[in-house]
C-alpha cells in the first residue's frame, strides 16, 4: 500500500471530524469494529488492538512486550503509559500502515498520522482521506468523549496484517526500555 509523499508539518492541528474522511469520498461507509473502552488502561486497550490486528502467535507476542513495557515504566518513578504511546508502539511493528487518530468530543481529530515499522508521519485532512482510500485501515482512539478505540476498514471484511519481518519485537525490548526511560523522566 503507498503512503503519498510527506507534505512540510503545518503548526495548527487537523480539524476535521473522523467521519469526513470517507463521507465524501463516494465510498460506502467503512466497517467498524469496537476494540476496548480506553478505560481499562493503555496497556491492556493496546494487547487488545494487537489481538485483533495480528494473527495469534503474533499478537500473544506482542501483548508480552507489552507488558514488559508497562513494567518497565512502572518500576521507573511509578510513570505511565499514554493510549497514543501504546497505539503507537503496537502499530511501529506492522507491515503495513495504519492510520492512527486521535480524536476528542465530536470526533474531532486531534492528530492523524500513519504509523508502521518505518516510522510515524502526520498528515492534513486531504491526505489522510487519500491514504484511507487507497485502503488503509483508521485506529480511532478517543480518550476524551466515547472513550473507545474503533478500528475502521475501507473492505467488507476486516483482514488480519503481519508484524514486519525485519523488525522482530524481541529484538525491540531494548529500544522500547530506552524509550520508556526517556518518557519516564
Amino acid at each position: 500500500m503507498a503512503v503519498p509523499a510527506a507534505r512540510p508539518l503545518r503548526l495548527s492541528r487537523p480539524s476535521f471530524t473522523l467521519d469526513q474522511l470517507w463521507v465524501h469520498s463516494g465510498l460506502p461507509n467503512p466497517q467498524r469494529k469496537f476494540i476496548a473502552s480506553t478505560e481499562g488502561g493503555a496497556c491492556r486497550v493496546a494487547g487488545l488492538l494487537a489481538q485483533y490486528l495480528l494473527a495469534t502467535e503474533e499478537a500473544e507476542e506482542l501483548q508480552h512486550q507489552l507488558a514488559a513495557r508497562r513494567d518497565t515504566v512502572w518500576r521507573k518513578q511509578h510513570g505511565h503509559l499514554s493510549l497514543m504511546q501504546e497505539m503507537s508502539f503496537v502499530a511501529a511493528q506492522l507491515a503495513t500502515p495504519v492510520l492512527l487518530c486521535i480524536v476528542g468530543d465530536g470526533e474531532v481529530v486531534r492528530t492523524c498520522a500513519t504509523i508502521d515499522y518505518r516510522g510515524r508521519i502526520e498528515w492534513c485532512k486531504d491526505d489522510a482521506m487519500d491514504i484511507y482510500q487507497r485502503g488503509t485501515p483508521v485506529v480511532s482512539v478517543d480518550a476524551e468523549g466515547s472513550k473507545k478505540v474503533t478500528l475502521f476498514s475501507r473492505g467488507n471484511t476486516f483482514e488480519k496484517l503481519r508484524l514486519h519481518p525485519k523488525k522482530p519485537i524481541l529484538n525491540l525490548l531494548k529500544r522500547s526500555r530506552s524509550v520508556l526511560e526517556t518518557d519516564a523522566r
